[in-house]
């Protein structure tokens, strides 16, 4: 199933109220648009676009940026992929920062569910995120 997520990263200097405010000169922000489409069943096609917040009349902060990102997306890909290869029968140990892919899990689980009657998979039907 195709997935589009927008991603916003941003940080300031401790103090200067980032949680209520973060629309604020200085500091850092950038914007990161993913694409996700299945390609075979253990595949995808992934693009991503990053948008500089930081400096973005600067063309080197720009492309290092965009290296910097590349390198670290590229580096996680892989080690995940190729962990959850190897684990594929054991059950995802679930923390707060996993609730987006639980929900998209459960709705995924719930349209199979609804196309083939089948019963959602158990570690979906009491979902608990630990803090």
């Amino acid at each position: 199933m195709p997935a589009t997520v927008l991603q916003w990263v941003g940080a300031l200097e401790s103090g200067r109220g980032a949680r209520e405010n973060r629309n604020q000169p200085g500091g850092f922000n950038i914007r990161i648009y993913h694409g996700i489409t299945p390609k075979t069943e253990s595949s995808c096609y992934y693009f991503w676009t990053p948008l500089n917040g930081y400096k973005p009349k600067e063309k080197e902060a720009t492309q290092l940026l965009y290296k910097e990102i590349a390198f670290t997306f590229n580096e996680d890909i892989e080690s995940r992929q190729s962990c959850m290869a190897a684990t594929l029968d054991q059950v995802f140990f679930n923390t707060k920062d996993d609730s987006a892919r639980l929900l998209a899990r459960r709705s995924i689980e719930r349209m199979i569910q609804k196309e083939t009657k089948a019963q959602l998979a158990p570690e979906l039907r009491n979902i608990e995120v630990l803090l």
